[in-house]
């Protein structure tokens, strides 16, 4: 009896393994290397298949020939080595857009001068030139100097562009 216990053992135990070794690792939500429901990988791929060189940065130092930096579901709060990054991007004159609907998302839009107010989920929104899309958005933005990009069902936007330091904030 003890040898079919151990035999049971082992196989649970390699059951384990292979799973383990199968199992794909997740990535954080809004991630470019990830196709999930919540993944950019196809917005990165379309780029590149578009001939817009793109990268996925791996640290906070920014190439300077880089002209535009897209911030997806950012995966932390904003702190002071990020607010410095965001400002020198936009100093040069660079094109900063944030898109995303997390806590880091809206604490990072408030950081850059953009107000934020959760509100109740609309399921299309407009462009100016009157298209409209699905997209499913919870807060409502607002900032001086803003130009629409996107509007909720009753109005409000959803994605707006502005100035920012020497450059553009688009918010999504």
């Amino acid at each position: 009896s003890s040898m079919i216990l151990l035999g049971i053992c082992v196989v649970a135990v390699l059951v384990g393994a292979l799973r383990l070794a199968t199992e794909q690792a997740q990535q954080p939500p809004g991630s470019s290397v990830s196709n999930a429901a919540d993944g950019a990988l196809a917005l990165y791929t379309w780029m590149s298949e578009l001939g817009i060189q793109t990268s996925r940065l791996t640290s906070r130092a920014i190439d300077p020939s880089i002209t535009s930096l897209i911030v997806l579901e950012p995966a932390a709060l904003p702190d002071s080595d990020a607010r410095d990054v965001y400002s020198t991007f936009a100093d040069r004159g660079g094109r900063l857009i944030v898109a995303g609907d997390s806590l880091q998302w809206a604490a990072t839009a408030r950081v850059l001068g953009v107000r934020v107010a959760p509100s109740s989920a609309s399921q299309d929104v407009t462009t100016p030139d009157g298209l409209t899309l699905p997209l499913t958005a919870r807060y409502r933005l607002s900032a001086d100097d803003a130009e629409p990009l996107l509007s909720a069902e009753d109005g409000q936007l959803v994605g707006l562009r502005m100035p920012y330091r020497n450059g553009t904030l688009v918010v999504i």
